[in-house]
């Protein structure tokens, strides 16, 4: 990896904080649950099977490594990384589009 100690602590923290940032994003949904069932109109069995196909997207892990080992896995991780943002950025943007389009039905 790297033989500077402070090279090795910036590397961990980085390290760290990506894995927060993952888990943070994968988890954040539970809590909401029952809310974006009564929001689609679905049964809350639907959301916790979407839920649960999103979690089970760690099976595809040994081919995500085999990727990496082929193109890099700083490529990998900035892809990964991107497509994160896209997708947490297109939430938001879905959220406040149906926030605002119910605002403007009530006036």
């Amino acid at each position: 990896m790297t033989s500077h100690p402070k090279q090795f602590a910036g590397f961990i923290t980085i390290a760290t904080l990506t894995k927060l940032l993952f888990n943070i994003t994968r988890r954040l949904i539970y809590p909401f649950a029952p809310e974006f069932a009564r929001g689609l109109n679905v049964e809350l069995s639907a959301i916790t099977s979407i839920i649960a196909i999103n979690q089970a997207t760690s099976l595809f892990g040994p081919v995500g490594a085999s990727f990496a080992d082929k193109y890099g896995y700083r490529i990998l991780m900035l892809f990964s990384l991107g497509l994160l943002t896209i997708g947490t950025f297109a939430a938001l943007i879905s959220i406040l589009v149906g926030f605002y389009q119910n605002k403007s039905d009530t006036y």
